[in-house]
């Protein structure tokens, strides 16, 4: 993403890509403003080591408002929230 977003969304994912692509979705079928223009979003989806194809798909929906990081230990959903600081655009 070339501009600094207005929000940042995180969603951590285990086993459940199917509801992640959905929730996508939705989420950009949203309209919003920000000072009169609209707003600037980024997504970024957290797979806390899923099995089977779950990583593979979310890779699959990577674009300039979503970002994906592949955990290879599931490290709980409090600390995959945590890896934002790194993650998250400032």
């Amino acid at each position: 993403m070339s501009e600094t977003p207005d929000l940042s969304l995180v969603i951590v994912n285990f086993n459940s890509a199917h509801f992640v692509e959905r929730l996508v979705e939705s989420i950009r079928a949203q309209d919003w403003a920000v000072d009169g223009r609209p707003g600037r979003l980024e997504m970024i989806v957290i797979d806390n080591a899923s099995k089977g194809e779950d990583a593979a798909e979310l890779e699959a929906m990577q674009a300039d408002d979503l970002h994906v990081v592949v955990n290879t230990v599931n490290t709980g959903y409090g600390q995959a929230i945590l890896q934002l600081d790194t993650k998250s655009t400032e």
